[in-house]
């Protein structure tokens, strides 16, 4: 079975839990539909075989989050979590970025710290790796 089979076939068409949440988690991930994911899946721990799955087939690096019962996972924690790391390491990059160029700009420290409020010590750990 190939992805667009997984993203077309309606979770409907199959009785057993585990593979009706198999392709409902999967196709709300494919149609980014965070709200829909969250709405059905907040509550619900599903089984970590099934998240496995998910993960696999969407190739995406999600941690699992465990349910309070054991072998679940709490499938939109993990989804969540993992977007808000993604979003924390694109700020993290551009901000990264940011200091890089105006110290390629010849701004000291003190002043990119006074203009932006970044804590001189990652400035100064910006302006190292520029150095090597």
């Amino acid at each position: 079975m190939n992805l667009t089979c997984i993203t077309d076939e309606p979770p409907q068409n199959f009785s057993h839990p585990d593979v009706y949440a198999l392709f409902e988690i999967t196709q709300m991930i494919c149609r980014k539909d965070q709200k829909g994911l969250q709405e059905k899946y907040s509550h619900i721990g599903i089984d970590q075989d099934v998240f496995d799955a998910v993960k696999s087939i969407t190739a995406l690096d999600i941690k699992p989050v465990p349910d309070s019962k054991g072998g679940k996972v709490k499938m939109w924690t993990s989804v969540n979590e993992w977007q808000q790391e993604i979003y924390k390491s694109g700020q993290e990059a551009a901000r990264r970025e940011l200091i890089a160029h105006m110290l390629e700009n010849h701004w000291d420290a003190d002043t990119i710290h006074q203009a932006t409020a970044i804590p001189l010590g990652e400035i100064r750990e910006v302006a190292r790796e520029l150095q090597h």
